[in-house]
């Protein structure tokens, strides 16, 4: 006996919807376009990558902040992210930047004279304090940005 027009209507939008779960890109794969680190998350997910504007000069460490589906109500809260690059110690900030304003889901940062033995550290601006030397990720291990 043929499936029922409702039966094959129920098979179609189960495979439709398998499918449709099977193509969402994961964590590391919903980087922005280019060379950028995931460098941790929390209701963000957080991106970096360095460049120089010398050849002898200090790095300059890109970060981009994206929202999450926890995180979508952040704009209206004025809720940002904090980003700080530090040097031997937490207390010692070469850089940090507190944006609070929303592009397109995401906010961009640009830290500057980060040393290659520097470390970085991104959050949500919603909590605190934290130890940015101890937990933050190494500038010289981020890729260079394209």
């Amino acid at each position: 006996m043929a499936p029922t027009i409702p039966r094959r209507t129920a098979t179609l939008s189960a495979l439709v919807l398998a499918a449709s779960v099977l193509a969402l890109p994961s964590v590391a794969d919903a980087r922005p376009s280019g060379s950028w680190e995931y460098v941790r998350g929390d209701a963000f997910r957080h991106y970096a990558c360095r460049e120089r504007h010398r050849t002898d000069g200090p790095w300059w460490v890109r970060t981009v902040s994206e929202l999450t589906s926890r995180s979508q109500d952040a704009p209206t809260h004025g809720i940002g992210i904090w980003a700080v690059v530090t040097r031997r110690a937490a207390e010692q900030q070469v850089d940090s930047k507190t944006p609070s304003r929303w592009r397109d889901g995401e906010i961009r940062t640009v830290l500057r004279d980060a040393g290659s033995a520097d470390r970085l550290w991104m959050q949500g601006s919603y909590y605190g304090p934290t130890e940015p030397w101890k937990d933050g990720t190494r500038v010289g291990g981020l890729p260079r940005c394209s």
